[in-house]
């Protein structure tokens, strides 16, 4: 039976005491399994006694760390190996067909989220709820911690220019 409205619940595909055995009520979940390199989401249906306590984990998207300190250029730079995922620890790269070249400043710059122990371009991604209460993830503030120090810029220009030497008695520039 449901408890809200006594309807009758058919649940031939598992055995149950009917409320006379281990446990009265029934708890409905889902679980995850690990099947060869792929996750499985599995629905469980135990009996359990209603007045157990039960530990909920709940995942929600959150966003992602944004406006990166230290000179970032969404132009010119991208996140490697991933987007910074709360959690995460990245460094930042230049975009194919952009080389890297040492910034114009050079200078440690004060940040409120400043870690000495991250090497230059590595960014980590750190979240914390708004408040303790109720994990709303609208609340959910990420931010960036790094070194302080200015990102290496990256440059689309030619690094060497070369002379191409073709077929004998013809120069190709």
């Amino acid at each position: 039976l449901w408890q809200s409205d006594k309807a009758v619940v058919n649940l031939d595909f598992m055995s149950w005491s009917g409320g006379v055995g281990n446990g009265n009520c029934l708890v409905a979940f889902y679980t995850a399994e690990r099947v060869g390199l792929q996750w499985k989401t599995v629905a469980v249906v135990e009996e359990d006694a209603c007045n157990s306590d039960h530990a909920v984990i709940c995942e929600h998207k959150v966003k992602d760390c944004e406006d990166p300190p230290g000179g970032f250029n969404s132009n010119t730079m991208q996140f490697s190996p991933t987007r910074p995922h709360p959690g995460t620890t990245t460094t930042v790269v230049c975009k194919p067909g952009f080389y890297s070249r040492p910034a114009e400043k050079s200078s440690k710059t004060a940040h409120p989220h400043a870690d000495d122990k991250l090497l230059i371009a590595e960014f980590r991604c750190i979240g914390q709820r708004a408040s303790p209460g109720v994990a709303d993830p609208l609340q959910y503030k990420a931010n960036f911690n790094y070194n302080g120090l200015p990102l290496n810029e990256c440059d689309g220009k030619q690094l060497f220019k070369f002379d191409y030497i073709g077929l004998p008695g013809r120069r190709v520039k």
